[in-house]
C-alpha cells in the first residue's frame, strides 16, 4: 500500500514537473525574414531588402540595440537607432555579386507589431536597405552571407525571398546558424 501510494506521488510529480518545464520553453519566436526587390528611384533601377525579426530576439544578440525597444510603434528610429543597427547589420550580413560587395544602406528602421496564432502579439524590428543595382544588368546569383540574431540565438531561423514587381514573393532559401571556417555560412541566391 505505501508503495504504490509512493508510486501515484512519483508520478504526479513527473507529470506535473513535464507540465511546468513544457510551458516554461513555449513557442520560439519567429525567424528573421529578408525579401529582395528591385525598385526604380529617379529614373534609376536599384536593390532594395527589407529585413524583419522579433525585437526580442535581437536584443537577446545585442544588448548595445536594448535602447531600441522603448521606440515608439510605426515610426522611424532614432537617428542614432538607426546607425546602431547599421552597425550590428555591417557585422552579420553581406550580400555579393560576381565576388564583388553590394554597398546595401540602411535608409530607414521602424518597429512594427506582428501576432502569431501560437504566440500573440510581438514586435518587429524592421529595417530597409538599398544598393545600387549591379552592372550588368543581370542581378542574379548573389552570394549572402547572414548571422544576424542567430548568432545567439541558435534555434533563430532565416528565410529570404525575391518580390516580384506585383507583390509575388518566391523564396529562395531558408536556413539556420552555420559557420564555415569561421564565418557565417555563404549561401548561393538565383531564381
Amino acid at each position: 500500500m505505501m508503495i504504490r501510494k509512493s508510486r501515484q506521488a512519483l508520478v504526479l510529480a513527473v507529470v506535473l514537473l513535464t507540465g511546468l518545464v513544457t510551458n516554461a520553453h513555449g513557442h520560439s519566436l519567429p525567424g528573421s525574414v529578408l525579401v529582395f526587390s528591385e525598385e526604380m528611384q529617379q529614373q534609376e533601377s536599384q536593390l532594395t531588402l527589407k529585413v524583419t525579426f522579433p525585437l526580442e530576439d535581437m536584443i537577446i544578440a545585442s544588448n548595445k540595440l536594448e535602447m531600441i525597444q522603448g521606440a515608439p510603434i510605426n515610426q522611424a528610429l532614432s537617428e542614432q537607432a538607426t546607425q546602431l543597427l547599421a552597425d550590428y547589420f555591417s557585422q552579420h550580413m553581406k550580400v555579393q555579386k560576381d565576388q564583388q560587395d553590394l554597398p546595401f544602406t540602411l535608409q530607414k528602421a521602424e518597429l512594427n507589431k506582428a501576432y502569431h496564432h501560437d504566440l500573440g502579439e510581438y514586435i518587429l524590428v524592421v529595417s530597409y536597405f538599398t544598393a545600387p543595382k549591379p552592372e550588368g544588368g543581370k542581378l542574379f546569383p548573389l552570394i549572402l552571407s547572414y548571422d544576424a540574431v542567430m548568432h545567439e540565438i541558435r534555434s533563430h531561423r532565416a528565410t529570404v525571398y525575391w518580390q516580384e514587381t506585383n507583390g509575388d514573393q518566391q523564396k529562395l532559401v531558408r536556413f539556420r546558424f552555420k559557420r564555415e571556417e569561421g564565418k557565417p555560412k555563404a549561401y548561393l541566391l538565383n531564381r
